[in-house]
């Protein structure tokens, strides 16, 4: 049975999770998102190598978080996903995800920026 998460930091400091088992994936990503309040997030296919009915990828992934307990607080995280696909009946699944976490930093707006350009702008709540 394949593990679902595992934590590793590498020599140089660097953080590995790896999620291994597609119900693991689904979890934490609801759970990511459950806890933040609003979050953006890009990723740029870097490399993709197809091998018969197997692939890796190489994905870079940015992104800025809002948590509840801090509203004032943005997380940035820089990060890698190492990517193994397998080719199924019902098209390509990934079979495993490794995230490297290369760079975070927590931001605060110090100097009152936002509140020169009018504020953060309107607070939207779910119905």
């Amino acid at each position: 049975m394949w593990s679902t998460l595992r934590h590793r930091t590498l020599a140089d400091g660097a953080l590995w999770t790896t999620l291994r088992h597609p119900d693991a994936i689904a979890v934490f990503a609801f759970v990511a998102a459950a806890i933040a309040a609003s979050r953006a997030s890009s990723a740029s296919v870097y490399e993709v190598n197809i091998d018969d009915d197997h692939a890796t990828a190489l994905v870079y992934h940015t992104s800025h978080q809002v948590f509840t307990h801090d509203p004032d607080t943005v997380c940035v995280l820089v990060a890698r996903y190492h990517n193994e696909l397998t080719r199924t009946p019902d098209g390509w699944r990934i079979s495993r995800l490794l995230f490297e976490l290369l760079w975070g930093d927590q931001r605060q707006d110090s100097t009152a920026y936002l509140a020169s350009v009018g504020g953060r702008g309107p607070v939207i709540t779910p119905e």
